[in-house]
């Protein structure tokens, strides 16, 4: 059993390695490539960064050389989700406001774990941040605050958290101002009629 987690860890270690050749290279001409650092920290106080770089010999889908995958066994742990596998660090070719990162993590105690933006490096300014959370349709802007706190019951959660980089919200938003203001006419007889009700919904390394 220790030769087999021994070799575990001799793989993650030369993964993280051969990552950081892979976004270390030309620095000597400077890198201006994208770099976001995400942190988490558990309820039971584990703290884990995971990097995302852009890079265009790397695609959105696994590359040796360029991801990282998670063999560690953690009882709490945050991870990218790529084709179903866990990864700590991921290269893509493009980060743009029509990207979405999935996140997977899990945690052995049901209580307040935080997720946070440690580090934006070369990040365009006209971008958003934010993680969605497709259980309660909330999304937590990273870019006004670095960190929320969210209450997690024991589990394991592979399908849930997305890193976007465009706040859909304010979209759905507008796009529900705009159809009001094109039914104002034909509606207004109704709304004479009726009583509407309205619910509003409430929408923190290598």
């Amino acid at each position: 059993m220790k030769t087999s987690m021994f070799k575990s860890t001799l793989i993650v270690l030369l993964l993280v390695i051969l990552s950081n050749n892979a976004f270390c290279q030309d620095n000597s001409g400077g890198d201006d490539r994208i770099k976001i650092r995400v942190g988490f920290t558990s309820v039971n106080d584990i703290h884990r960064q995971i990097l995302v770089t852009v890079d265009s010999n790397a695609t959105q889908g696994i590359d040796f050389g360029y991801d990282a995958e998670n063999f560690e066994n953690h009882i709490d742990d945050m991870y990218w989700m790529i084709e179903d596998r866990k990864f700590l660090i991921q290269g893509t070719n493009v980060i743009d406001a029509t990207t979405i990162l999935p996140i997977g993590l899990h945690t052995a105690t049901s209580g307040n774990n935080i997720i946070s933006i440690e580090d934006l490096t070369n990040f365009p300014e006209n971008l958003e941040i934010g993680i969605f959370d497709k259980d309660t349709n909330t999304y937590y802007d990273l870019k006004q605050n670095s960190s929320f706190s969210i209450n997690l019951s024991a589990g394991e959660y592979l399908n849930r958290f997305e890193l976007l980089f465009e706040n859909n919200m304010n979209n759905d938003n507008d796009d529900d101002d705009d159809d009001d203001t094109n039914d104002d006419d034909t509606n207004d007889e109704d709304t004479n009629d009726e009583e509407l009700e309205i619910v509003e919904i409430e929408t923190d390394i290598y």
